[in-house]
C-alpha cells in the first residue's frame, strides 16, 4: 500500500516540496517523471542531460570513497541502494553498481574512484534503526572509522 501512495504521489510538487523521502524516491516505473520532477535525487547524481562537473570533480578529490548497505534493512528500498545499486528500469530486479549509468557513464566519477583503487564496498548485518547500537558501531569501527581523518576527531 504505502508503495502504491509513493509511487502515485512522490513527484507531486506539493510532495517533493514538503516531505522529503519523495527527493530520495527513484521509481523504477516513472523513471522520466524522476529526472523530471524529483528535486533532490537526479541532480546530486548528476542524472541530468546537462550534468554538474562540479560534482564528479569535487568527488574526484577523495581520497576514498566508502559504500555500505546492511543486508537485512527493511527502511532503505531498495536496501543495496548503499552502494548506488537500483531497480531496473520497469523492473523490481536489482542492478548491481558497476552496470549501472550512474557507474558506465562515470556521473559522479564512482568509475574514476573505483579505477584508482578509492572505491571501497562494505556490507553491515544491522537492521536500520539498530545503527547507533551495537554490533553495527563495532561494524563501523572495524570498518569505516579508518578512513576518516583522524587529525580532524
Amino acid at each position: 500500500y504505502i508503495r502504491e501512495l509513493i509511487t502515485k504521489y512522490a513527484y507531486e510538487k506539493q510532495i517533493q516540496n514538503r516531505i522529503s523521502i519523495s527527493n530520495y524516491w527513484r521509481d523504477p516505473t516513472q523513471l522520466n517523471k524522476y529526472i523530471t520532477d524529483c528535486h533532490f535525487l537526479p541532480d546530486i547524481n548528476n542524472e541530468h542531460e546537462i550534468r554538474n562537473e562540479t560534482y564528479r570533480i569535487n568527488m574526484l578529490k577523495l581520497n576514498a570513497f566508502v559504500m555500505t548497505y546492511s543486508d537485512i534493512d527493511e527502511v532503505v528500498t531498495p536496501k543495496e541502494s548503499g552502494w548506488f545499486m537500483d531497480y531496473i528500469s520497469q523492473s523490481l530486479n536489482i542492478e548491481t553498481w558497476n552496470n549501472s549509468r550512474q557507474f558506465l557513464e562515470d556521473l559522479i566519477g564512482m568509475r574514476t574512484l573505483w579505477e584508482q583503487g578509492k572505491l571501497y564496498t562494505f556490507i553491515s548485518h544491522t537492521r536500520h534503526q539498530d545503527t547507533p547500537h551495537l554490533p553495527n558501531r563495532e561494524f563501523f569501527m572495524k570498518n569505516i572509522l579508518s578512513f576518516f581523518n583522524n587529525t580532524l576527531l
